[in-house]
């Protein structure tokens, strides 16, 4: 239970693995913060939950930054690939691109009862299959994104948006926008 806080990894660093792969941790425990860290460097998985910060999130990503690239399979985010039950990312910034086949997104692949708040995307997203968006790649199970923009060009072959690439069972993002390109086809 805590904080990790002023972590930084280098443009340097390769971080790479299967699944629950990020630039700072794997996975975040639900009684965890990560406050203030950031990464510059490449993450690379080969299967899922792959993130610039994080590859899935139970606890909380507090003012962050990514730079550099994160690519994977599928749930494939610039801060988390997937934000979970009760999970929050806020003030945080994407500027890497992003790349994957499914679920890819600037800020987190899927948001699945998690929150999404206060957060900006500026680096490429594409999914060479569907579900590819700006701040999110899919939105699920009364998840929340308020207040977020994407500046960053969106391509996938299907299922793609400025924000989110597709948003279903009880969720709508509120207060975002995008001037972002959005395109069909990789």
């Amino acid at each position: 239970k805590g904080n990790i806080e002023n972590c930084h990894t280098l443009s340097d660093v390769i971080v790479s693995g299967a699944g629950y792969v990020g630039g700072i941790v794997g996975e975040l425990d639900s009684d965890m913060s990560l406050v203030q860290c950031s990464n510059a460097g490449c993450v690379i998985g080969t299967a899922t939950y792959v993130g610039g910060i994080a590859g899935n999130i139970k606890g909380r990503i507090l003012d962050c930054k990514v730079k550099g690239t994160v690519e994977a399979a599928n749930m494939v985010g610039g801060i988390a690939g997937v934000v979970d039950l009760n999970a929050q990312v806020k003030n945080c910034l994407n500027e890497a691109a992003i790349s994957g086949k499914s679920q890819i997104g600037g800020i987190a692949g899927t948001n699945s009862y998690g929150k999404i708040n206060y957060c900006v995307n500026k680096g490429g997203v594409s999914a060479t299959a569907d579900f590819a968006g700006g701040i999110a790649g899919q939105a699920v199970n009364y998840a929340e994104i308020t207040a977020c923009y994407n500046t960053g060009a969106i391509a996938a072959n299907k299922n793609i948006g400025g924000i989110v690439g597709k948003v279903y069972v009880a969720c709508a993002p509120q207060g975002c926008y995008n001037i972002g390109s959005v395109s069909i086809g990789i």
